[in-house]
């Protein structure tokens, strides 16, 4: 996994990492990729932020410049599954313009026509 990770291919894939310094080392602190699918019409979206860094904005930077990357790439469509619990992320992902499609009782898929 750690390899796939390091090893991204840029025609279908994308990964921005945020990271910080503390005590002189580097950390991760959010990651947001997105993979596009074979059609080369819409990618599905992820964003992770570590829990000392929630609720300042970072997930919503970091899914900002993906949006912005899949719209540079020519996509028509960017979405990601949302388990409903997890309210900061829905009100994050529908304040960016992105439709609620309730797919289950505990998913949620979030769709942003970018064309």
């Amino acid at each position: 996994m750690h390899a796939r990770f390091c090893n991204i291919e840029y025609d279908r894939e994308m990964a921005i990492v945020a990271e910080t310094r503390e005590k002189g080392k580097k950390r991760i602190i959010g990651i947001s990729s997105f993979v596009i699918e074979p059609d080369s019409r819409r990618c599905e979206f992820s964003v992770i932020v570590h829990d000392d860094y929630q609720g300042q904005g970072l997930a919503a930077k970091l899914v900002d410049i993906i949006i912005g990357i899949a719209d540079e790439k020519g996509l028509e469509e960017f979405y990601g599954y949302i388990e409903p619990t997890n309210r900061k992320m829905v009100n994050l992902t529908a304040k960016l313009g992105m439709i609620q499609k309730e797919v289950s009782y505990d998913l949620i898929e979030m769709t942003l026509r970018l064309k």
